[in-house]
């Protein structure tokens, strides 16, 4: 089977824990898979089990600058004329509109240089990258030194707020992949209908098996549970203004919230400012395991995903996969790629984005039903398994990789 090299930003990270899904899935399919890490994972990112799995890893932020320079002087003696073809590919992009992104190109293409003097023997057929900046950058490059093609996944982050090079890197590539029709119409519209042939949808997927449901473990008072990143783009400040909204009506439930960021801080203050921290709890960031655990304890799955000013979004929330692989309903808003995976009034409700009070009256159904919980978390179970099941991944990148 081929063997393919895998880039990513970090390996493993709990932030992207579809990545590590997908790369065992295509090994256990007999694909041989390399990996490459731009950074080491943090000290929550990884166990015994990560640890082992990923102890080949080339991680990038272990090498020094200076010897990254000097694979630069190797790279230039044995690979002139692809040494240059990346400088010019650098220096002639239309896309790339300032310095910045100039600098942030060189060191990818500086990155590039030192991957390639690591694993120019070890017979690589094909690159693939998760995110389209740094990571599809150094696949690109990389391409060049190997003469081999690259493909590339693209996340929602990079695809509408920092898309750096994505016009050329389309272009270039053999396949991209994208995680929902949502995008792929998004780009299609932006880079032309001529890429359409490119573009391949595949949704993360995850193990249903790995999911066992709970029947009869659920509190008598019910668990709304949320589990995400603490950034502006998951709408956290919306879930704490609905449990005040909630706890108005003197509705009895729990509200838990998995995860930490950068809106820690604003949104503990906010549960304060509330007076909901009775009855909200932050758990900040977990083992997956732990998060198994809380799923399995938790009777609704929210997720109130907005688009920011600055333009980040979601794409189709891992999060909510593992919440309806545990037979949860959900509870989430109609942006992005979110209805591709909940259908409004069957797996779950979809509110407008920003609208607690919306919000509100959708968790106060579920909290007050709880015979259609049972039946949207039965139907979400059964999505998961059909269209985001991880079982189906290798056989959609074996188009891609053969």
């Amino acid at each position: 089977m081929k063997k393919i090299l895998y880039v990513a930003s970090r390996l493993p990270a709990l932030s992207a824990t579809f990545i590590d899904r997908e790369i065992r899935a295509l090994a256990a399919a007999g694909y041989n898979i390399k990996t490459v890490s731009r950074g080491s994972p943090l000290k929550e990112d990884v166990s015994d089990e990560t640890l082992d799995y990923y102890r080949g890893t080339l991680y990038l932020d272990q090498a020094s600058i200076f010897r990254q320079l000097y694979a630069q002087l190797y790279v230039l003696a044995c690979k002139p004329l692809e040494w240059l073809k990346n400088i010019r590919l650098i220096f002639n992009e239309r896309e790339t509109r300032n310095l910045h992104d100039r600098f942030r190109l060189i060191k990818h293409f500086i990155e590039a240089g030192f991957v390639y003097v690591k694993i120019r023997d070890e017979g690589i057929s094909q690159i693939h990258a998760h995110f389209l900046n740094a990571p599809t950058s150094i696949a690109l490059f990389l391409s060049n030194y190997l003469n081999i093609p690259y493909s590339f996944t693209m996340h929602a982050s990079n695809i509408f707020i920092d898309p750096l090079m994505l016009g050329t890197k389309l272009h270039l590539c053999k396949k991209a992949v994208t995680i929902s029709e949502y995008n792929k119409k998004f780009i299609l519209n932006k880079y032309g209908n001529y890429l359409s042939e490119k573009l391949v949808i595949i949704h993360c997927g995850i193990d249903p098996g790995t999911f066992t449901p709970s029947h009869g473990e659920k509190s008598d008072c019910p668990v709304v549970l949320a589990v995400g990143r603490l950034v502006a783009m998951k709408g956290f400040h919306y879930l704490l203004e609905a449990c005040r909204k909630l706890k108005d009506k003197g509705i009895s439930f729990t509200c838990l919230i998995v995860g930490d960021g950068e809106e820690k801080d604003a949104l503990h203050n906010k549960a304060s400012d509330l007076g909901v921290e009775d009855i909200v709890t932050f758990l900040g960031s977990q083992q997956q395991a732990i998060v198994y655990e809380l799923l399995r304890k938790a009777s609704i799955f929210v997720l109130p995903s907005i688009i920011t000013d600055q333009g980040q979004r979601d794409g189709i929330p891992v999060s909510i996969m593992e919440a309806m692989a545990m037979e949860l309903p959900v509870v989430s808003t109609k942006i992005v790629g979110i209805p591709e995976l909940v259908e409004d009034g069957k797996e779950g409700l979809l509110v407008e984005q920003q609208d607690s009070a919306g919000l509100a009256l959708a968790l106060e159904h579920l909290i007050e039903n709880a015979h259609v919980r049972d039946e949207m978390g039965r139907l979400a179970r059964l999505k998961v398994m059909r269209e985001f099941n991880i079982a189906h991944i290798p056989s959609k990148f074996d188009a891609i990789f053969n």
